[in-house]
């Protein structure tokens, strides 16, 4: 009589709160020296090779590139990758900033995060 009804487990969690968490992640990825800073994300061609060298160049596997604004030759560029993510700075989450080893960023993409917090 009594069936299983769906049930939503989200909470809502406080802008004070999400900004401060974002921060203080932000600040444990400068301090084990996880967060790369680059000029930009230079992908002309929708090719994964192109990502691929830019990663071989900074020596890391596992990243989430983050840009200021989501750009969509990079995108399809890395979506063929297993271990990379590609992200705005309207969209990034603190569980996509400690699920990658790294976390690699444009400068604007960093003024953008700096003037959100």
């Amino acid at each position: 009589t009594f069936a299983a009804q769906p049930r939503s487990y989200a909470q809502k969690v406080n802008k004070k709160m999400y900004k401060g968490a974002i921060s203080v992640i932000f600040s444990e990825l400068v301090r084990s020296e996880r967060l790369k800073i680059v000029k930009d994300f230079e992908v002309k061609d929708v090719k994964t090779k192109n990502v691929t060298a830019l990663l071989k160049a900074l020596d890391v596997k596992d990243a989430l590139l983050m840009t200021d604004e989501l750009d969509e030759n990079l995108y399809l560029s890395s979506r063929n990758l297993y271990h990379v993510g590609v992200c705005d700075t309207q969209s990034i989450d603190p569980v996509s900033l400690i699920g990658y080893k790294n976390v690699v960023m444009t400068e604007a993409a960093l003024k953008k995060v700096e003037a959100m917090l």
